[in-house]
């Protein structure tokens, strides 16, 4: 049994890994309307990044977290600008393509930069774990289910219930009536 918990506890968590990407995916579709095939390997820079931070500079493993954050953001601001934003106006399906070659191009330079062996990244809350029904199930997993649950409540409150998105849905169903003011009749958005 503790077998079956144990395997149960890598499960549900490498899902809710999984799922943290796809809501990814969902955010940008939402605010965009564009799948943007770059997603996955910015997830993966994010990891090298942190790992950079905190193995590589030596960091403490929450400010190394928190170095990663920052720079991503600035590397999601820069992959908008240098995609999407001079595509405006154009097909979907250029638009798609570029953000297929900015993956690959996002995958080659962490390939240049960190190599291609997988890397181990430390977590916060070190190797404790949790006994439950006599497994011992690793505190990161726990961390990770819980983090999962509040940013997509925390989601799904955001836009359902704040203006903001309510905006960002009127954007992504009309994006040239939202720009104009009119997203008020914007099917959906309420």
């Amino acid at each position: 049994m503790d077998r079956f918990i144990s395997l149960l506890s890598v499960g549900i968590s490498l899902g809710c890994v999984y799922a943290l990407v796809a809501l990814g995916f969902v955010v940008i579709y939402k605010a965009t309307g564009v799948i943007n095939f770059a997603q996955g390997d910015m997830v993966t820079l994010g990891a090298y990044i942190a790992f950079w931070a905190v193995v590589q500079q030596g960091l403490p493993t929450v400010a190394g977290y928190v170095v990663a954050v920052v720079a991503m953001f600035f590397a999601g601001v820069a992959l908008e600008r240098v995609t999407t934003a001079p595509l405006r106006g154009r097909s979907i399906h250029v638009i798609v393509i570029a953000t297929l070659g900015a993956g690959l191009a996002i995958r080659a330079g962490i390939g240049l930069w960190q190599g291609s062996r997988p890397q181990n990244l430390p977590t916060p809350l070190g190797l404790r774990t949790l006994d439950i029904g006599g497994a011992a199930i690793p505190l990161q997993n726990a961390l990770i289910v819980v983090v999962t649950a509040v940013v997509v409540t925390g989601l799904m409150v955001a836009f359902s219930r704040t203006q903001f998105g309510r905006q960002v849905r009127a954007l992504a169903a009309d994006g040239e009536a939202a720009r104009s003011g009119r997203a008020s009749s914007c099917r959906g958005c309420r």
